[in-house]
C-alpha cells in the first residue's frame, strides 16, 4: 500500500498525507533511470498526473517507452513534451531515435539536426552525429559545418 501511494504522488509526512510535487517525482524517476524503467514509468505517469504540462516527465516517460520498444507511444510522449517546450533536448534526441528505429529516416534526420542546433555540445551530440552519418550513408563523422553549411547558422 505504501509503495503504491508513493507512486501515486503521495507520501506520509509528519503524520499527514502530503502530495509529492511533479519535480520530486521526475527527480526520483531519473534516479531510477533505465535500471528500473517499469517503476520509473509509473513515477513519470504520476508526475504527469500532478502536472500535465511537465515536459520533463513526458520526455522521461518517452525514454522509458523507447527502451521497451514501444515506439509509437514514445513518439507521442516526445511530441507532447515538444508541444510544451519545442527545444527540449531530451525530447528531440528521443524522438529522433524513435523515428530511426521505426525506419522513418526523414523524421529522424530532422530531429537529430534540431537536437544539434539546440545542444551542439550536449551529452548526446556525438550520438546524434553518428546516427546522422549512418542514416545519410556518410561514413565519416560529421562536423557542424557539414550539417549546417559553411558560414550558415552553425550553433555556438
Amino acid at each position: 500500500m505504501l509503495a503504491s501511494a508513493l507512486l501515486a504522488g503521495v507520501c506520509w509526512q509528519d503524520g499527514h498525507i502530503a502530495y509529492r510535487s511533479s519535480i520530486e517525482l521526475v527527480a526520483e524517476a531519473r534516479r531510477l533511470g533505465l535500471r528500473n524503467c517499469a517503476t520509473a514509468s509509473k513515477l513519470y505517469e504520476s508526475a504527469i498526473d500532478v502536472n500535465p504540462r511537465g515536459h520533463e516527465a513526458l520526455a522521461g516517460l518517452g525514454t522509458c517507452l523507447l527502451e521497451h520498444k514501444d515506439y509509437d507511444r514514445a513518439i507521442s510522449n516526445f511530441l507532447g513534451a515538444l508541444a510544451i517546450s519545442r527545444r527540449y533536448p531530451e525530447a528531440l534526441i528521443g524522438i529522433a531515435e524513435a523515428y530511426q528505429y521505426k525506419g522513418n529516416s526523414a523524421a529522424a534526420i530532422s530531429y537529430y539536426k534540431q537536437y544539434l542546433e539546440v545542444a551542439p555540445r550536449g551529452d548526446r551530440a556525438a550520438l546524434a552525429r553518428e546516427n546522422l552519418a549512418k542514416i545519410t550513408g556518410e561514413g565519416g563523422k560529421q562536423t557542424d559545418e557539414d550539417l549546417f553549411g559553411a558560414g550558415g547558422s552553425k550553433p555556438r
